[in-house]
């Protein structure tokens, strides 16, 4: 009687199983088709190219996903006279683990950079829910190159469940190409009360020294990894209207430390208000503008 009920439950999870995997097969075909560029989607890991040589890539958070949003890109790669491919992520998503993991990915699909340019927001180093908590999966679409190298650069179990949940929502199927036009939005003169808010969601909790030296190290064996395959990473604290972040001390005597890397702390740069849509996002002009007068000599051949 035990093993006839021991069978059948067995059966029952075998053909739910089964069920699951030919949906998840399913919705993996019948997802948004459009074909993905840097440009066109938040889904920076299903947009990454097979087999591309570029002059160099851009990581970070959304302050570098800017470079490609927009219809920015043209003009960054024609102030600069250099090909890019943008790896970052949006909407929180472009912490360490996932910027790994991009990173990871552009190289397992054959495509080469000679330099590495690492838009780095303090915070990202600070906390993991900025990494292995982060749903930094939720935007792609089902993809086992994304999800081997998202569970190889350790993305947590909610992480990975929430990548596959997500392909269920009705949004998923409605996602349609990006819009590239201009962004000519101003923002206000700096406001304090916007800044402190938006600091609390960078930093929601004091900075725990165990858990900041856990992302350095990491950070450090990714810099490792890199100069041994001669590769150059530039490392950039990237431009806002924000005060000095809690972050930004411990986290900038850290990458000083690295002698294989070149940084930049370009956060005080530029504090017009034209330049910017919101307390912390350069517009189309402003993109423009850092990368005539601050990202190009750096990239100066």
């Amino acid at each position: 009687m035990v093993n006839r009920f021991i069978k059948k439950l067995l059966w029952f999870i075998a053909l739910n199983l089964l069920l699951a995997i030919l949906l998840l097969l399913v919705i993996s075909i019948k997802g948004p088709n459009f074909r993905k560029t840097d440009e066109n989607t938040e889904a920076s890991l299903a947009a990454i190219p097979f087999n591309r040589q570029f002059d160099f890539t851009i990581l970070g958070t959304s302050h570098a996903r800017e470079f490609t949003r927009s219809g920015n890109k043209p003009a960054v790669e024609s102030i600069l006279n250099k090909r890019f491919w943008n790896l970052s992520k949006g909407f929180g998503h472009g912490g360490l683990i996932s910027s790994i993991t991009a990173w990871d990915l552009f190289n397992e699909r054959n495509n080469h950079a000679k330099k590495l340019v690492y838009f780095l927001d303090p915070w990202t180093l600070c906390y993991s829910i900025w990494n292995e908590e982060n749903y930094f999966l939720e935007e792609e679409p089902l993809k086992w190159d994304i999800l081997n190298n998202a569970i190889k650069n350790n993305a947590s179990i909610p992480t990975i469940a929430n990548y596959i949940k997500s392909k269920f929502k009705p949004s998923y199927f409605m996602t349609k190409p990006l819009a590239n036009q201009r962004n000519n939005k101003l923002s206000d003169t700096f406001n304090a009360s916007k800044a402190d808010k938006q600091m609390k969601i960078y930093y929601p909790e004091a900075i725990n020294p165990k858990v900041l030296d856990k992302y350095e190290q990491l950070f450090l064996a990714f810099t490792n990894a890199l100069h041994k395959k001669g590769i150059e990473l530039i490392v950039i604290i990237p431009p806002t209207l924000l005060n000095k972040e809690p972050g930004f001390e411990p986290i900038w005597k850290f990458v000083n430390t690295i002698k294989t890397i070149k940084v930049f702390d370009h956060s005080n740069t530029i504090r017009s208000p034209i330049y910017y849509y919101d307390i912390s996002h350069l517009n189309s002009n402003g993109i423009e503008y850092y990368t005539r007068n601050y990202l190009k000599p750096i990239l100066a051949d």
